[in-house]
C-alpha cells in the first residue's frame, strides 16, 4: 500500500459478456485492478472474455445461474457454487477464492459450502445501482458513499439478461475512477482488501 493512500475495491457482478472488453480497455488506461464475481453460465458461453478478465483482475464466483439463494435449497446452493468453480477454473485455470451471493442475499447451508472450497463471501460497502441509473446519479451515489477500505458494486452483465446494455456502468467508472484518484484512493482487489493469498 502506498504511503498515504486510501484503499478501495472496485468490483463487477453478473459476467463476462461482450460489453466487459470495453469495461476493461477503462480499467486498463488507468492501470487499475478490480474483482470480476462472474455467472458460470456466461464463463461458459464466453470463456475468451473470462480469460481476458483473467489476465489483470480478481475472479471471484457468482454461483451459476444467479438465482436467490434465500428460497434455493441447500443441495442446489451446492451445486451452483461448485459447477462456478469448475467452470471458472477449466476456462482461466484460476480457481476463485472470494464469492458474492447474487443479489447480496444468502441462502441455507452458504456458509457451509463457502467453507468447504474455501472462499470468502465479500458483500460491498456501497452498490452503485447501475442496472437502473444513469452515469451521473450512479457516479453520484458511489461517491457519496464512499469509506477507506470501501467495496464498490457494480455490475458488467445485468442479472440473467444474455444481451445487457452497460454502457451507463463504463460512463460511470470513467467518472468514478478519476475522481476516486483524485480524493487520493488506491485501487485493490478485494483479495487484497482482505489480506487473502496471492490467487
Amino acid at each position: 500500500m502506498s504511503v498515504g493512500k486510501i484503499r478501495t475495491a472496485l468490483t463487477f457482478d453478473d459476467g463476462p459478456h461482450p460489453q466487459t472488453l470495453e469495461l476493461l480497455k477503462v480499467l486498463e488506461e488507468y492501470r487499475i485492478p478490480a474483482t470480476f464475481f462472474q455467472c458460470g453460465m456466461y464463463v461458459r458461453k464466453y470463456p475468451e472474455i473470462a480469460r481476458e478478465v483473467a489476465a489483470s483482475h480478481q475472479l471471484g464466483n457468482h454461483t451459476n445461474t444467479h438465482p436467490w439463494l434465500w428460497r434455493t435449497l441447500p443441495s442446489k446452493i451446492r451445486e451452483e457454487i461448485s459447477v462456478t468453480q469448475e467452470i471458472i477454473q477449466s476456462a482461466t485455470n484460476i480457481r476463485p477464492q472470494v464469492f458474492r451471493p447474487p443479489y447480496g442475499v444468502s441462502g441455507i447451508g452458504l456458509k457451509n459450502t463457502l467453507q468447504q472450497h474455501q472462499l470468502t463471501n465479500v458483500l460491498w460497502t456501497v452498490i452503485g445501482n447501475d442496472w437502473k441509473l444513469p452515469a451521473s446519479k450512479i457516479t453520484q451515489r458511489v461517491l457519496s458513499h464512499m469509506k477507506p477500505d470501501g467495496i464498490i458494486c457494480l455490475h458488467d452483465g445485468r442479472d440473467v439478461n444474455p444481451s445487457p446494455d452497460i454502457r451507463e456502468t463504463i460512463e460511470a467508472v470513467k467518472q468514478i475512477i478519476p475522481a476516486l484518484l483524485e480524493q487520493n484512493y488506491e485501487f485493490v482487489t478485494t483479495g487484497q482488501l482482505l489480506n487473502l493469498p496471492d490467487q
